[in-house]
């Protein structure tokens, strides 16, 4: 915004001036909603909301709009859960973020970040399924056993190790599971984190 605004004040056209500042309204609109969605982030209700697989992965997505542009990082949806599940949504959320952005991560010259949502039924309970793939590197065998750790990250100073432990513990307190798939192969490598969550798991 600093910079379109700058660009405005010295232009000598006003139409261009003007297609400046309309850049900078619509940059003003889109911080605006970044600001509301992590303010959602961290105001947790007292008792679990309703809400959907396409609303919490597009509200968390809105936030990486920048990352993944500017980090050539192409996003695949298949997002086949529509039912509504009763959970904790901020925590959710927060789940949902630690991944998507581990996963952007872990393609630092760019790849494709791929999201799938879908319901199943398991002994006898519907759960919501949600898949976040990378096509990074893959994670190596040793770190792979430790990656849940608290404190134990791959990320040196830039890392606090605490966002997939915390991620574990939420999962955990709402009945859920967080499993990690991943492959080093140089003809086919990524990581995938898969989020099950059980519909009925906040009734129980």
């Amino acid at each position: 915004m600093t910079n379109l605004i700058f660009l405005a004040e010295t232009s000598e056209s006003f139409d261009e001036a003007r297609g400046y500042l309309r850049s900078a309204d619509s940059e003003l609109q889109r911080m605006s909603q970044i600001t509301n969605q992590t303010l959602r982030f961290h105001r947790q209700p007292t008792s679990p909301t309703e809400t959907t697989a396409n609303e919490l992965l597009d509200t968390t997505l809105s936030l990486y709009h920048g990352r993944l542009v500017n980090g050539s990082v192409r996003l695949q949806k298949k997002l086949r859960a529509t039912a509504a599940i009763q959970c904790f949504e901020g925590e959710i959320r927060q789940v949902l973020a630690n991944l998507i952005g581990n996963a952007i991560d872990a393609m630092p010259s760019g790849g494709t970040l791929c999201l799938r949502s879908r319901e199943l039924t398991r002994d006898d309970r519907r759960w919501l399924q949600i898949m976040i793939a990378d096509s990074g590197s893959g994670i190596s065998e040793q770190h792979l056993r430790r990656i849940f750790e608290p404190f134990f990250t791959t990320k040196g100073d830039s890392g606090t190790g605490l966002g997939l432990w915390v991620s574990q513990d939420i999962m955990l307190r709402h009945g859920g599971k967080l499993l990690v798939r991943t492959s080093r192969d140089p003809r086919h490598h990524g990581t995938a984190f898969i989020l099950s969550l059980p519909y009925d798991a906040v009734t129980r």
